[in-house]
């Protein structure tokens, strides 16, 4: 299903989207639109969305990164600064306390909400020649603002920065730092950190009504030196019923494909998790680890016609 949503009294692209209660806002970078409605069923048939209805010109997103949201709207940077459009869909200024702030750190990297904390964040960073990152703060229980730092930030310019498990955790181009309490919460440079991802279950009968599950193919780029591990989960068990390790040598950049071979093939739904070994010795100038930019399956049906327990065949 396919709906077509048009701004036709605008010539600027779509900078950002945000969901706010039955509406979605569509921000250009000089004017505010929504649509409403439940739209369609995960069918394609039923309702629909509305045409785009204009909201305001004194306001719009100019980067897609600063967009946040809590309950009490969708927190955005405009070209003057930071403002709120509410649930209500009522647009406020909130940033008159840190517009030269922001005016001196510029770029806004990423934005995030803490909610134990009630902060809304923004990662900025200036456009020096050695750029330097800090962030902005609003603290909404109180209606007001601060400025947050680590001596981690200090003469570096952070790419990244998100929230896990109530930490706070921020990348630069070398290394990754965590957010702890009361001993300093980043990596010095020569400590390996574990990347690790999951699939959801895969349901073969779902993907043509297949029911063997014959390969696992990745397919990657190389970063750094390290092993690869990739593990098969069957029939929803949390638990690893068979892995394989792979060597990832080569020159930083080759592409790789990671085949591997399935021994238990006859399964109803799989799962497939992804992690990096670290390296007997660390190398600071191969500081990354790896890239996916594919993960397919090989399946297949089960041979014959008529499928009968061992027992009953002569």
């Amino acid at each position: 299903y396919l709906q077509q949503v048009r701004l036709d009294d605008s010539l600027e692209g779509v900078t950002a989207l945000a969901s706010l209660d039955d509406k979605l806002a569509i921000f250009t970078p000089g004017a505010i639109y929504y649509v409403y409605g439940d739209g369609p069923a995960d069918t394609g048939l039923g309702g629909s969305f509305s045409e785009a209805t204009f909201l305001s010109s004194n306001a719009g997103c100019i980067n897609g990164r600063s967009v946040v949201w809590n309950d009490m709207g969708v927190f955005f940077q405009s070209a003057t600064g930071i403002y709120l459009l509410s649930t209500s869909m009522q647009l406020k200024y909130i940033g008159e306390p840190v517009k030269l702030l922001l005016e001196e750190y510029n770029t806004v990297v990423d934005a995030v909400h803490d909610p134990k904390r009630a902060w809304i964040m923004w990662l900025v960073r200036n456009n020096a020649s050695n750029p330097q990152s800090k962030w902005i703060v609003y603290d909404y229980q109180v209606d007001a603002w601060t400025t947050w730092s680590t001596e981690s930030l200090e003469g570096i310019g952070c790419v990244s920065h998100t929230l896990w498990n109530n930490h706070h955790v921020w990348t630069d181009q070398f290394k990754v730092c965590v957010e702890t309490y009361g001993t300093p919460g980043y990596d010095p440079g020569d400590v390996w950190i574990t990347a690790r991802m999951s699939t959801p279950w895969i349901k073969l009968s779902s993907i043509g009504g297949f029911e063997r599950l014959k390969h696992v193919i990745l397919t990657t780029s190389l970063k750094s030196q390290h092993e690869l591990f990739i593990g098969v989960e069957n029939d929803f068990y949390s638990t690893t019923m068979q892995g394989q390790t792979f060597q990832m040598t080569g020159t930083p950049g080759d592409p790789m494909r990671l085949d591997l071979h399935v021994r238990d093939q006859k399964v109803t739904a799989a799962k497939f998790t992804i992690t990096d070994i670290a390296p007997l010795v660390m190398d600071p100038a191969q500081p990354t680890g790896f890239s996916i930019a594919g993960l397919s399956i090989e399946a297949g049906v089960k041979t014959g016609r008529a499928k009968v327990p061992a027992d009953n065949r002569r």
